[in-house]
């Protein structure tokens, strides 16, 4: 999507929304959870809830890697799924409190202290400890 047809989307829509597909499965519905693939069901139902409103969705890859190769396969369909008319974002690498923590998972066999998880405390949420640090 080019600038001008974001800004052509954003007048339409009368919105800015940008939806953050950070689909952690352990918080998917459990009635998805029997589904072949629940992160994509889950992102499947948001993106049908808010594509009228929505102007762009952001995938934060760490979410999906922390899953191994089934994350990948639910982060394609997904990407697949939203509409053509939306700008796609398909990675956010950025060091945040949760993303760094996903990545932990992604390396369980890496001895301790190797993974440091950098957090600003800007997300409140560093209840979340990796078993790493």
């Amino acid at each position: 999507m080019t600038r001008e047809e974001l800004i052509v989307q954003i007048k339409k829509k009368q919105s800015f929304l940008c939806v953050g597909l950070d689909t952690d499965l352990k918080k998917v519905p459990n009635h998805l959870l029997k589904l072949e693939d629940p992160v994509f069901e889950f992102n499947k139902q948001i993106i049908d809830m808010t594509k009228d409103f929505c102007v762009a969705y952001k995938t934060n890859i760490a979410f999906y890697e922390s899953i191994g190769v089934n994350g990948w396969i639910s982060l394609q369909k997904t990407l697949d799924y939203i509409p053509t008319m939306l700008c796609k974002e398909k990675a956010d690498f950025s060091i945040l409190c949760n993303s760094s923590f996903k990545y932990s998972l992604l390396f369980p066999f890496v001895p301790p202290v190797s993974i440091i998880i950098v957090c600003s405390n800007s997300c409140g949420n560093c209840s979340a400890k990796s078993n790493k640090a």
